[in-house]
């Protein structure tokens, strides 16, 4: 058959018969085997055209959202290390006040020791950081704090 035929044929055939034709090819097209069905693809398309503005919305989101998570992260590591940094000075003056001869409680030896094992940690996980400045301070702590327990020496 030649377009000019067909072309004939449809002449007379209205738009509403040409839509409910349209439905029904479309409906027995589709083939089981290749898993196609022309409806579906035709309801994705459909849904992109409507949806099209959200879904681009929703790209930008997420691009503004994994800026902020880097952000977020930059932010975590700047404050371990603001963290890290005032616990070695808390050491170092805590060392300073030792070697002075200023007694402390057993409840401050006990929070300096906890700094001194969250120092210790970050230095351990961050190796660039600069970590020889408190070793002495914190070696001359754990053994007053020794000294102190064996004698009962607290305030």
């Amino acid at each position: 058959m030649d377009l000019i035929k067909i072309a004939g044929m449809l002449k007379g055939v209205g738009l509403g018969n040409v839509v409910v034709i349209g439905v029904v090819l479309l409906s027995l097209i589709q083939i089981t085997p290749l898993k196609l069905n022309p409806w579906s693809h035709f309801f994705k398309w459909v849904g992109k055209l409507i949806n099209g503005e959200v879904m681009e919305s929703i790209k930008g989101i997420q691009k503004d959202l994994e800026g902020v998570h880097e952000e977020l992260d930059q932010m975590k590591s700047t404050e371990k290390r603001r963290e890290a940094i005032n616990c070695r000075n808390r050491i170092l003056r805590f060392d300073d006040e030792l070697r002075r001869k200023v007694d402390h409680s057993e409840e401050f030896f006990t929070q300096i020791l906890e700094d001194v094992t969250t120092y210790r940690s970050y230095c351990e996980s961050h190796k660039s950081f600069p970590n020889a400045r408190a070793d002495s301070a914190m070696r001359n702590i754990e053994e007053t704090y020794s000294q102190c327990r064996k004698d009962n020496k607290f305030i």
